[in-house]
């Protein structure tokens, strides 16, 4: 690239006209300067160039390409993404977002001065192609393939849920990636039950929501778990045609365990196996940024902690930065608020990473505080920490300490005793899944009481270090909730269960 060009001052992007240049493709330091100035700016407000975005993301995938540079550029505002996530993570989710604003979204990128299907068709021509299998030759047959695990919504419509979409299509995905012939069951489960026979049959049924009393009663030589995900308040009424049952946290385990109808069903095992968290594309905030966003993401309008929060910020003068409720439904208000597709997935965390702190209160579920202070899952939390955002904890809630005190995955809890003494004293400290030393979330943005949090919001908007070190040790948690983890652990339930049921028969 020119020199002079390398050399241009700050803003010189500014006077850049894609309409009059010889090509589509931006400059690769100019795309760059523009992303680094665009990302100040919120993911959902208008002010956003939405379509100089797109075609700068696209432009820098392009770069990388014909550099190839296929683990992406050492550095700069989008360093160290591949093109395929610039692409797909990026390019594809700001243009979904985009379409989900506008009735005239095909207008807009047609009509756009940013020449986006120009760089589409160059990055077509350099993508690099996937080897091709003979078409004689059938594909090879996984390993495992003589496993075969369904994942069906117990209820009507369970398969449109958001919770099916975590604990149904997502973990069937983990569960091919590990070679296991594993399905999510799109309709009603009655529908499974009555299809035609086509000759596959499952080995093992996950029930998401709700039991499917056909599939659980016609095919009772298979495994058969119950995942209520969130539902809390209760076993299905025909448990004895379960095997297991999931559950959230780790207190829930022992509560379910020591219930007395639960116990005469010997044959009936608990399992903890917590939510993973879906950044698939390993999005990240940067602590050392300016604070410009504070808020939730939730759809639960707690209206007393925005009030303590802005009361907070009230004090902070001109350019304090602004509490933002982020309401799934209303950002998904064209699916009903229900995240049920990997786009809306991605666009979900594309929307945390405009936050620059974040709060993990129970804001919901307060009619029944006992039940679910002690059950309910602490998966916003790990959402918010596995983007790296500097989050306030209410430690009230058995699932977010289930997270702090680095409980999970439970066979750790000797090991980590063995390695470091010491943090199994300290509550808020857990291994970081890989072996190494322990990661200590910082106990001054842990919460006993509301009383705290101006405490521990004023330490965040002014220590630039304590963000830093929660923005670390939160990513250190989160990794315990990648989805390959929950799939190697819910593989080996399901194994157990048809060892042990074929040994019967």
């Amino acid at each position: 690239m020119d020199d002079l060009l390398l050399d241009a001052s700050p803003g010189w992007w500014q006077t850049y006209h894609p309409d009059n240049a010889d090509t589509a493709l931006i400059p690769l330091h100019i795309a760059e300067e523009f992303l680094a100035l665009q990302a100040a700016q919120p993911l959902l407000e208008p002010q956003r160039c939405s379509f100089g975005v797109l075609a700068a993301l696209l432009s820098v995938a392009l770069w990388a390409l014909k550099a190839n540079q296929l683990e992406g550029f050492p550095d700069g505002p989008v360093g160290r993404r591949p093109p395929e996530v610039l692409v797909s993570g990026n390019a594809q989710q700001m243009a979904k977002l985009w379409e989900e604003r506008t009735p005239q979204f095909f207008y807009d990128l047609l009509t756009t001065r940013f020449r986006i299907t120009e760089i589409l068709e160059q990055l077509a021509a350099v993508w690099p192609r996937p080897a091709m299998s003979s078409p004689s030759r059938p594909a090879a047959i996984p390993a495992k393939a003589a496993r075969r695990v369904l994942f069906l919504g117990g209820g009507d419509t369970t398969y449109q849920w958001g919770s099916f979409t975590v604990r149904g299509r997502q973990v069937a995905r983990g569960f091919r990636q590990q070679g296991v012939d594993a399905r999510a069951w799109n309709s009603p489960c009655e529908a499974w039950c009555r299809r035609e026979p086509d000759g596959w049959v499952p080995t093992s049924f996950v029930h998401v929501k709700y039991l499917c009393l056909c599939a659980a009663l016609g095919w009772p030589r298979a495994a058969h778990i119950y995942d209520p995900v969130d539902d809390i308040f209760g076993m299905p009424n025909n448990a004895t045609l379960i095997d297991a049952v999931l559950v959230q946290t780790a207190l829930a385990k022992s509560d379910l365990e020591e219930h007395p109808p639960l116990r005469q069903l010997r044959h009936v095992a608990v399992h903890w196996l917590p939510l993973h968290h879906s950044n698939f594309h390993n999005l990240r905030v940067d602590p050392s940024e300016p604070i410009n966003r504070v808020g939730v993401h939730t759809v639960h309008a707690d209206q007393e902690l925005e009030g303590w929060v802005n009361e907070v910020l009230a004090g902070e003068g001109p350019g304090a930065p602004r509490f933002v409720h982020l309401d799934p439904m209303k950002l998904f208000e064209p699916n009903e608020g229900k995240i049920t597709t990997p786009q809306h997935t991605d666009a979900l965390y594309q929307q945390l990473t405009t936050l620059q702190v974040g709060f993990a209160k129970q804001s919901g579920c307060r009619s029944e505080w006992w039940s679910c202070s002690r059950w309910k899952t602490g998966q916003r939390l790990v959402n918010m920490l596995s983007v790296g955002i500097p989050t306030i904890v209410w430690g009230d809630a058995r699932g977010h300490l289930d997270v702090l005190e680095g409980l999970w995955p439970p066979d750790e809890d000797t090991e980590r005793e063995q390695r470091d003494p010491s943090s199994v004293q300290d509550p808020h400290c857990g291994l970081n899944g890989r072996g190494g030393l322990p990661a200590c979330y910082p106990k001054e943005l842990v919460l006993s009481s509301d009383d705290e949090l101006p405490a521990a919001l004023k330490a965040l908007l002014h220590n630039a270090s304590l963000r830093a070190e929660a923005s670390k040790q939160g990513l250190k948690l989160a990794e315990r909730f990648e989805l390959h983890k929950m799939v190697k652990r819910l593989d080996a339930i399901l194994l157990d269960i048809e060892a042990r049921k074929a040994r019967a028969r």
